[in-house]
């Protein structure tokens, strides 16, 4: 294993033990995340549907419907991203960068002691 490759595990291994406090964040933001992504495919999907079976063929019947669901998908999203951001990624993130930056000054100036 290369050099760069062993600094990103151990990199990953000590985020990972500063984050054990966080645990509930980390996975509430992971499940959100992935409960995100199908509102956030399905929106051009659904514009693909109304430009081509609808607008593009002059068919008006089916139309109102798909633009309501389109603004459903969207608000869901929305608010979906949203309950992700405040309640789990900025908690999380702000804390886990703050404990890091702490850790990393005291490291720092432990280490230039020592030499």
């Amino acid at each position: 294993m290369d050099k760069g490759k062993r600094n990103d595990l151990a990199l990953l291994f000590r985020v990972l033990a500063v984050a054990r406090p966080y645990s509930y964040h980390f996975w509430l933001s992971i499940i959100l995340a992935i409960v995100v992504t199908p509102f956030s495919i399905a929106q051009p999907f659904l514009i693909q549907l109304m430009v081509d079976e609808h607008i593009a063929v002059g068919k008006q019947e089916g139309i109102l419907l798909l633009a309501g669901i389109y603004v459903l998908v969207l608000l869901l999203s929305v608010v979906l991203k949203y309950c992700c951001l405040n309640e789990t990624h900025l908690t999380f993130v702000v804390r886990l960068s703050l404990s890091l930056s702490v850790s990393d000054r005291y490291s720092a100036s432990s280490s230039m002691y020592l030499k």
